[in-house]
């Protein structure tokens, strides 16, 4: 099947690709984080040495959350450019999405000081509907558990006055495979953008750096799975995952 065989040379060319950006991301990072914590332990020693009411104690703060933010975009850059090492144990896609949930209602909580997260509305009700079919999977649990929380809180942050986010699992048509639905209500997502939402550095955030969905892809046809979206501008937006039970028998 030529089709076939020329979907394995451009993966294998994308590994390449990978392999050897990601030896420069490894470089740069170490390059940028060894200033960087000197930059951070330095404000955090002028942060506790001002008093509250001291307007320089707010510039130290304000420094501290850009090396964080910076901190974050080498970290995004390293897990993209880096080879998927995966750790493949059963689990449960309930109790996966049980933390990813928890995880959000942190957020809303206690928002990050990262100096790059949007504040999330109080207001957002998150529905679940899991098959018991389609519940078992063999996967990486940390990994798996990072993507859907990066799509549960891009969900979140399409809706800055509120709304629903449902989660939904059940038997893909195909044998063998799972799908997962996470939809929102939320303002969703101009055809433009839709195209090359999975393209690295492609947002439409303020402070984002377009590396979050670029991972989410990454993790989930790691585990031989892939993602596809839905979406119209002030009807909300859906991601569909279609996972293998067990990516080893792929």
């Amino acid at each position: 099947d030529l089709s076939e065989l020329r979907r394995l040379e451009e993966r294998l060319e994308r590994a390449d690709r990978l392999a050897v950006i990601g030896q420069m991301a490894a470089t740069v990072a170490h390059e940028i984080r060894n200033p960087l914590n000197g930059i951070e332990g330095f404000a955090g020693l002028l942060e506790r040495e001002f008093p509250e009411d001291d307007p320089r104690r707010r510039y130290a703060r304000n420094i501290l959350e850009g090396v964080r933010a910076l901190n974050k975009t080498v970290t995004d850059l390293l897990q993209f450019a880096r080879p998927a090492r995966l750790d493949l144990r059963p689990w449960r896609l309930s109790h996966i999405f049980q933390q990813v949930i928890f995880f959000l209602q942190e957020e809303i909580r206690s928002p990050r000081k990262d100096g790059r997260s949007t504040p999330l509305s109080a207001h957002i009700k998150v529905e679940t509907a899991y098959d018991t079919d389609a519940d078992e999977v063999i996967a990486d649990r940390e990994q798996l558990r990072g993507a859907f929380l990066n799509l549960v809180l891009n969900a979140a942050q399409a809706m800055p006055d509120g709304g629903v986010i449902r989660i939904e699992s059940r038997p893909a048509d195909t044998k063998g495979q799972l799908c997962i639905r996470i939809s929102d209500s939320g303002t969703g997502i101009p055809p433009e953008i839709r195209e090359k939402l999975f393209t690295p550095f492609v947002t439409t955030k303020e402070h984002g750096t377009g590396l979050g969905l670029a991972i989410t892809k990454k993790i989930i046809e790691s585990h031989q799975g892939a993602i596809t979206v839905e979406s119209e501008p002030g009807k909300g937006t859906t991601f569909t995952v279609v996972l293998p039970r067990d990516p080893r028998v792929v």
